[in-house]
């Protein structure tokens, strides 16, 4: 209770340091008639006002200090500093997991984005035909995301019984779960395989090839019904941009 004491007369020192020195600069700046240019003012303002900031958050923890019965004031200031450490631990916690938990292109090596490889792996002889563009459509789904893949038809090709049907979508979104939609426009009518790779928010793009997979849900649009054979399996892989 005493930490939660002294931290509001901290932020309360903090709050009342900012306004003093903010409004002292405010008036010395128009008192001297200040030049604004590229925003110099508000500049001085700012920082004279942080300066204020940091000198009220101690002022306030002192004189919470001073507030205690004799004897007992390094124990209420240490107290109060407890509360502050505790509050920034949590305020730096906070604002951690928010910037993980942003949608935003995964970097490697500093600024370095990457694209995702994939590729969808069908019985030739079940596949509408080697123009696999007339197709099929993928998409690939975050909460926030709904970036397209481009089929490479220039890379498809056969491997013994199978069509290999090569996408690439970049950048790479940071994400917690991704789903890769393949959307097929058969002659039966257009179907949806709906894959989910085990991928982390952020794959390493050193791994290799992933393991061919089945699609999570197949869906039959014309039906509205799901559990429908699959026709298509996916692997995935990274490449960093450049490479």
């Amino acid at each position: 209770m005493k930490a939660m004491l002294g931290l509001l007369w901290g932020l309360g020192g903090m709050v009342l340091g900012f306004a003093l020195f903010a409004a002292g600069a405010t008036l010395v700046a128009h008192l001297t008639n200040a030049s604004n240019r590229e925003g110099a003012v508000g500049y001085f303002v700012i920082g004279l006002g942080i300066i204020g900031a940091l000198l009220g958050l101690v002022g306030g923890l002192v004189w919470y200090a001073r507030s205690a019965p004799t004897g007992e004031g390094l124990r209420q200031l240490g107290q109060g500093v407890l509360g502050l450490a505790v509050f920034v631990g949590l305020g730096v916690a906070v604002g951690w997991a928010w910037v993980q938990s942003r949608e935003v292109p995964v970097t490697y090596n500093g600024d370095t984005q990457a694209s995702l490889l994939l590729e969808f792996r069908a019985l030739a002889a079940s596949a509408p035909g080697e123009s696999a563009r007339r197709w099929l459509d993928v998409e690939v789904t975050t909460a926030n995301t709904r970036p397209v893949a481009l089929v490479l038809q220039d890379e498809v090709r056969r491997e013994g019984a199978h069509l290999i049907v090569p996408a690439v979508q970049g950048p790479l979104i940071r994400a917690g779960s991704r789903l890769v939609v393949a959307r097929l426009k058969l002659p039966s009518g257009e179907r949806h395989e709906v894959f989910m790779p085990p991928m982390p928010r952020r794959p390493d793009p050193k791994a290799g090839w992933s393991e061919w997979v089945a699609p999570r849900e197949v869906f039959d649009v014309q039906t509205g019904t799901s559990g429908a054979q699959a026709m298509l399996q996916m692997r995935w892989r990274l490449r960093l941009y450049g490479e």
